[in-house]
């Protein structure tokens, strides 16, 4: 019975370290004010929190040039002193639009931070070519998780995140499924 018993938890287990990934979560920020964002990315939005980021130094607003946009009319642009998005929780991955106006603007800069504040990746905005062009997209998965972003200059709008599940949630879990391995015996 104990072997049974200490099978069914290492399956048990294996299946959560499998399903680990189906743990994290995964949002989209639009920047158009409706849906989830009502009231929270609406036109003229500066400093905002939505789905455990935090945005400051910009505000969310539209230049009527669709090439500048990913969905919707409106766009989320830095100041000229800069944006900062930090996360309530590490990211694991982003993804998001990023623009400039060639000609017009300067060519903006992302910089990834880790949650040290070190640097993990930098990139420039792409020259703004046609609403949603997908190779105005950029992506990041690094190896270590993303603290904060920091961007100078630019457009961003269709901006996904991915946060990285708890450390302690699997083992929790798992403990709890060894406790109840235990009690039958």
């Amino acid at each position: 019975m104990r072997d049974v018993g200490i099978r069914l938890l290492g399956v048990a287990l294996a299946g959560m370290l499998a399903g680990s990934a189906a743990a994290q979560d995964t949002n989209t920020i639009f920047f158009d004010g409706t849906g989830d964002e009502a009231g929270i990315t609406f036109p003229g939005a500066t400093d905002f929190s939505i789905f455990g980021s935090n945005w400051t130094g910009g505000e969310v607003a539209t230049v009527g040039l669709t090439r500048l946009y990913a969905s919707g009319r409106f766009a989320y642009m830095p100041d000229p002193g800069g944006a900062t998005v930090t996360f309530d929780t590490p990211v694991d991955a982003v993804d998001f639009f990023y623009v400039h106006r060639a000609g017009v603007e300067p060519v903006g800069t992302v910089t990834l931070l880790d949650t040290a504040g070190g640097v993990i990746a930098t990139a420039p905005s792409n020259p703004a070519t046609f609403f949603a062009d997908p190779g105005n997209f950029l992506s990041f998965d690094p190896a270590q998780p993303i603290g904060s972003l920091l961007f100078d200059g630019g457009h961003i709008d269709n901006f996904t995140f991915t946060t990285v599940p708890a450390p302690g949630a699997i083992g929790v879990l798992g403990l709890s499924l060894v406790a109840t391995v235990r009690r039958r015996r």
